[in-house]
């Protein structure tokens, strides 16, 4: 029996978002990400249902002080108590498949990135799920492999980099070898390895989330840099030329809609990894992040032309990005069961 790795659209259960807590790396910053994540929230649970990680029982009820501040709608949103070392729940939270009909939830091995930060807690994750029996039928694989590393159309194309996956920080295994292994556990017919994935300031080595991504089944966002002058222009042709040649598993290409880099944010005279790509789906809405700047208006009018049926908000991240994630980096959906 096969697995079918399901896409961002597909109808969800709930959200899930962990907040931010004093032991994680926000705490220096505990009070201006907090704005954010309430806000995030807040946009979230107005028309899904979303399930809050909290750190301990003490953390569980300042949330809920919080949200119930920020006249948030509570009916729609329910906390849970599981530890956690970071935020970016996309990269260790649970990947949704179907086979037969049923749902099934997938675990794969997080290590913080290669290694580079703590991950005790949140590698435990989609374990402590199943335990509250927020998912069940839960399938744990013997691979490293993050949610904001890959990408699907849902009919058996996924897109991923090889920077990131291929780097030895994570699986050390021969691209041949890897993606076999991949085709078997989602049952892929195809997968294109994307190359040109430079983004100063990221720390993710070169996440799919901030490049390229399916907003249907023939349809891909992609990052461009409109800029010459960029140290992200000539990687960003490159990557444009090798997304105009792929095709869906039936030969036939996709359409490709280009998304502007976000003007350049500089945190302590280092450039930070901002991309408008790093979006959510929700059964009813489309969460954009937002840098505060004139481009934020061009990116929404594209998106208001393919996202006719659900509301479209945005999200400050100029915070979020200074640690180098975005909204899809701090949510993950869980499919319907």
């Amino acid at each position: 029996m096969t697995l079918t790795l399901l896409p961002e659209w597909y109808p969800q259960e709930y959200v899930i978002i962990t907040w931010p807590h004093e032991f994680s790396s926000w705490y220096p910053q505990y009070n201006q990400i907090q704005k954010t994540y309430t806000n995030l929230a807040v946009i979230i649970a107005n028309l899904d249902k979303l399930v809050i990680l909290a750190y301990s029982n003490d953390h569980s009820k300042q949330i809920l002080k919080t949200l119930e501040s920020s006249k948030a709608n509570i009916a729609n949103i329910e906390i849970k108590i599981i530890k956690t070392n970071d935020t970016w729940i996309r990269d260790y939270g649970p990947i949704s498949c179907q086979q037969n009909n049923t749902t099934k939830y997938l675990e794969f091995i997080f290590n913080g990135y290669g290694n580079k930060y703590s991950h005790q807690y949140d590698n435990c994750v989609p374990q402590e799920m199943l335990q509250l029996e927020l998912i069940n039928n839960l399938l744990s694989y013997n691979i490293i492999l993050e949610g904001g590393s890959i990408d699907t159309d849902g009919n058996g194309t996924l897109l991923t980099t090889k920077p990131c996956l291929l780097n030895p920080n994570r699986n050390c295994l021969p691209l041949e070898i890897l993606e076999q292994k991949l085709k078997d556990i989602f049952n892929l017919k195809q997968i294109y390895w994307l190359e040109n994935t430079y983004l100063a300031g990221d720390d993710t080595d070169g996440h799919i989330d901030n490049f390229a991504r399916f907003i249907d089944p023939n349809t891909i966002f992609y990052s461009r840099c409109q800029n010459t002058d960029d140290e992200h222009y000539k990687t960003s042709m490159k990557l444009e030329k090798q997304l105009i040649n792929i095709t869906n598993s039936k030969d036939k290409l996709y359409d490709l809609i280009p998304i502007p880099f976000p003007t350049p944010i500089i945190i302590d005279n280092k450039r930070t990894p901002a991309s408008y790509l790093n979006f959510l789906i929700t059964n009813n809405s489309i969460i954009i992040p937002s840098f505060n700047s004139k481009l934020d208006d061009t990116v929404k009018n594209i998106f208001s032309q393919y996202f006719k049926n659900r509301a479209i908000s945005f999200v400050d991240c100029r915070i979020l990005i200074q640690q180098g994630g975005g909204i899809h980096c701090s949510t993950i959906q869980i499919a319907k069961k």
